[in-house]
């Protein structure tokens, strides 16, 4: 996933389709997977005035490998979260 290129119109129509979705700023922003490379003021950008949250990851060579790593280290913690629920039932 490279850097959002405001001039892909099919992006574009996709983030305002999704801006229009939801309050900007709102408790319920979606959500925007991209490499640690796109610069904090476009992230910064996108959850202003498009609703989108990024999540970033260490992209770690060219074919991003690192995010298999991101997606696993997830994967752990949503478990870890779903066990700790289970325990202590505190829903």
């Amino acid at each position: 996933m490279g850097l959002i290129r405001y001039g892909d119109p099919d992006i574009n129509l996709l983030m305002e389709n999704q801006a229009f979705s939801a309050t900007p700023g709102s408790v319920n922003p979606h959500y925007f997977l991209t490499s640690t490379e796109m610069p904090g003021d476009l992230r910064s950008s996108l959850r202003k005035n498009r609703n989108l949250k990024t999540l970033t990851y260490d992209k770690v060579d060219d074919d991003h490998s690192g995010l298999k790593t991101a997606i696993q280290n997830l994967l752990d913690q949503v478990e870890d979260a779903r066990a700790d629920l289970r325990e202590n039932g505190n829903w």
